[in-house]
This record gives C-alpha cells, sequence and structure tokens, in this order.
C-alpha cells in the first residue's frame, strides 16, 4: 500500500466497493442481520471482526499518515467511521436499486476521500 493517505484510502475504498457486491458478502450479512435479534453475539462479532477492525486499520492510517493538522482536533476514529459508513451505506443504498456502476462509485468515494482530506488538513 502506498504511504500516500489519500491513494491509500481509495485503494481501501475500491476493495470496500467490491467487497460489497460479492454474492457471499451480501448473503453473510443477510444472514447476520437476520439472526441479530436472536443471537446477539452472532452480530457483536461480525461487528468486532468486520466493522471494528477495519475502522480500526483505517484511524491508524489516518492518525500515521494523515499529518494531522492540530493534534487532538481531529478524531481518527470518527474519519474511519465516517469514511466506512459513508461508503458503506452509499453501496447499500444504491444497490438496492440494481447494480451499482462503477465510475458512480469511484465518484462518491473520491468525494468522501475529499472530505476526509480536507478535514485534516483544515
Amino acid at each position: 500500500l502506498p504511504n500516500d493517505l489519500e491513494k491509500r484510502l481509495r485503494h481501501y475504498a475500491k476493495v470496500l466497493i467490491s467487497v460489497s457486491g460479492w454474492q457471499e458478502y451480501i448473503i453473510a450479512t443477510r444472514l447476520v442481520n437476520n439472526a441479530a435479534h436472536a443471537f446477539p453475539e452472532i452480530a457483536s462479532v461480525w461487528h468486532d471482526r468486520g466493522t471494528r477492525q477495519y475502522v480500526t486499520l483505517i484511524a491508524e492510517d489516518i492518525d500515521r499518515l494523515g499529518a494531522l493538522a492540530d493534534e487532538g482536533s481531529i478524531d481518527p476514529v470518527f474519519l474511519a467511521n465516517l469514511f466506512l459508513q459513508g461508503i458503506a451505506g452509499w453501496y447499500r443504498s444504491e444497490s438496492a436499486n440494481g447494480p451499482v456502476n462503477e465510475a458512480e462509485a469511484d465518484a462518491y468515494s473520491d468525494k468522501v476521500v475529499r472530505v476526509i482530506m480536507t478535514a485534516i488538513h483544515s
């Protein structure tokens, strides 16, 4: 992975969009969501092993590579959640209407990355 945060975030966005379209991931997500009420421990493991680890990875990169403008003023975990939820939520919403156009996904992801980079350097 590049040592440039913006390029790294763009890479993570492409991976996130790609995985979100995998049939296996879609089926597993539905299974966890449907079972969460009856088996909350399943949802907890899914969250810990998936969401939390991914957010931690991104937050560590933001913290290490972001050259945060004013230390302490920007929360890397918040930005990592913004990245993950912003892109994954958009993808879920768009894919409910059919296949997501790759160019549209790239354009949306680029906007999320630009917002994060702007926040870091403001």
